[in-house]
């Protein structure tokens, strides 16, 4: 998932002539077809992929993320809570927020951000729902992706009850991991 999300970053434009155009054709009206692959009913369709390939095209590559073994233990932490309860969210069944986990394993500053995808297993499906972020009116996901100013990550995949699986992404601009 670093490596994918690096190339993303890496080439912006180039990324979205190898891997969102080729999906145009899989689209029908709302509906994503994924050979093999219950399809997906979006909320936007093409549209928001074409918005999301236009953008990409016009953004300039940002350097790449460095894992951070703090962040991979917040994320863990969100994607074993959320196996366990079933719940879906930002919000940690002790109440906790993505900034309270990271600080559990290490301290940021500047700005942080937390990404969650379900229902994918595929790490190039599941950057493909974060950069297109159909339904999504922030286009969040793909901001943080992008964000030049992150440098750090941090991720855990796991199952999910009601969505198969789920993939938690953590961003960070400065991160000191607390010492063993």
């Amino acid at each position: 998932m670093v490596f994918e999300g690096n190339k993303l970053r890496s080439d912006p434009g180039r990324y979205a002539d190898l891997y969102l155009v080729p999906k145009r054709g899989k689209y029908s009206g709302k509906l994503y077809r994924r050979p093999g692959q219950v399809d997906i009913m979006t909320a936007e369709g093409v549209r928001a992929l074409d918005e999301s390939i236009s953008q990409l095209k016009r953004l300039k590559p940002v350097k790449p993320l460095i894992p951070s073994r703090g962040l991979t233990r917040a994320a863990k932490d969100h994607a074993v809570d959320q196996a366990e309860t079933g719940s879906v969210g930002h919000i940690g069944k002790d109440g906790s927020s993505a900034e309270v986990r990271m600080n559990r394993y290490g301290k940021w500053e500047k700005m942080v951000a937390e990404n969650i995808s379900y229902g994918h297993d595929h790490i190039q499906e599941i950057v493909f729902q974060m950069v297109v972020d159909d339904g999504m009116s922030s286009r969040g996901h793909r901001r943080n992706l992008m964000q030049p100013a992150f440098r750090f990550i941090g991720l855990a995949m796991g199952p999910h009850p009601k969505y198969g699986y789920l993939c938690v992404i953590k961003f960070a601009c400065e991160y000191r991991e607390n010492q063993p």
